[in-house]
């Protein structure tokens, strides 16, 4: 998304796309953190609200089936 994002800034500054709307909402998000010394540093990263939202899967390795039931031991 990075990549689109940069893409889309750059079309907006050359001035080859000219949006009616605001492309996507922007903020500030404080990360804080103490360094090696003790240090307690903060970075400001922006953020976007252009993720996409993809629905959680099962995981195929649970061990279990998906109508609930549990496979069978092999024998030893």
């Amino acid at each position: 998304m990075g990549a689109v994002i940069a893409l889309y800034r750059w079309l907006v500054t050359e001035g080859l796309l000219l949006p009616a709307y605001p492309l996507w909402q922007e903020r500030d998000h404080y990360l804080r953190f103490r360094d090696a010394k003790g240090f307690a540093v903060e970075k400001v990263v922006k953020t976007r609200d252009v993720s996409i939202k993809t629905p959680k899967q099962a995981d195929p390795y649970a061990g279990a089936i998906d109508d609930g039931r549990r496979p069978l031991e092999p024998a030893l």
